[in-house]
């Protein structure tokens, strides 16, 4: 069985690939830019995200920008690290459940945008691997990274980027890390329609499943 998380990332995108096409009654659009461009970031997916999971989820609750319970070293030109004289840092979006009269956090949720350096990816899954005080429910958590245009050689730099950061992120013991790779208008050229790839951080991109949204 999906988790509920699963769940609302596979509707959220169904209908962010409707903004795309500019097809169905979805109410959010993305904004124009001075040059009249649409500007298109990870937020237009975040908010779809959250829309579905007010609508669709009973007994969790959610937070935005929440503080990480670690302190980190985010230097330029230097490996994102934990550092107790450094500061905390953010979590997207952090799911709660409330267990023992409080609410802990179940699952954390980040999300990118674009064929952004390996570096700003890392400081994403350092913080979703680390352990913190209180973690006992939180054992998957989540990558979401959002492509809106992608050719071959788009394809296969992110293959060759995942396959680094698996590689420079300590693979925790007691979680694990759901990474969503979607295409939003599919890959030219090789051809695949929108769709996406999931997989386990530790464990790669398997190139053979991708998942195409019109069949899913």
């Amino acid at each position: 069985m999906k988790n509920v998380v699963d769940l609302i990332i596979h509707s959220a995108f169904r209908d962010l690939i409707e903004m795309e096409q500019e097809s169905g009654n979805i109410k959010l659009i993305y904004p124009q830019l001075r040059n009249n461009h649409k500007r298109q970031s990870e937020q237009e997916f975040k908010q779809l995200f959250i829309d579905h999971f007010c609508r669709t989820t009973e007994g969790l609750k959610y937070s935005v920008e929440t503080p990480t319970l670690n302190s980190y070293s985010f230097k330029k030109e230097e490996k994102p690290a934990l550092d107790k004289n450094g500061r905390s840092g953010n979590i997207d979006l952090c799911i709660h459940q409330y267990v023992g009269n409080e609410w802990k956090r179940l699952h954390l949720v980040e999300f990118k945008a674009h064929n952004i350096p390996e570096v700003h990816i890392e400081k994403d899954l350092l913080k979703l691997s680390v352990g913190f005080k209180g973690d006992e429910l939180n054992k998957i958590n989540y990558l979401v990274h959002l492509i809106y245009t992608a050719d071959q050689r788009t394809l296969d730099s992110l293959i060759e980027k995942y396959d680094k950061l698996k590689s420079a992120i300590n693979r925790p013991e007691q979680k694990q890390i759901t990474v969503y790779l979607l295409f939003a208008s599919g890959v030219k050229n090789v051809p695949l329609s929108p769709g996406y790839y999931v997989f386990d951080l530790f464990e790669g991109i398997d190139v053979q499943n991708y998942k195409n949204m019109e069949q899913a």
